[in-house]
């Protein structure tokens, strides 16, 4: 994880102004796709955060709660 990080060339995709998911791939040629993390939105909150390892088939997602707009929570599961 880190060393791909190191090297590794990130793409941004946005919807509606709110980025939807970042990839992360290998080099910039994007010859591998390594991670991808997808966002979901609530009331313009975070709520959800999904890193996906596309090497190792697992997900790791983040749920996130809020209370008056600040976070209060973050629940973590790996599927």
């Amino acid at each position: 994880y880190k060393v791909a990080y190191s090297t590794s060339y990130s793409e941004l995709t946005y919807n509606l102004g709110n980025i939807e998911a970042i990839n992360i791939w290998d080099t910039s040629s994007k010859g591998t796709l390594l991670f991808t993390k997808s966002l979901t939105y609530m009331d313009g909150n975070i709520t959800q955060i999904d890193i996906t390892d596309h090497l190792q088939g697992v997900t790791l997602t983040k749920e996130l709660s809020y209370n008056n707009g600040n976070i209060i929570s973050i629940n973590k599961v790996i599927t």
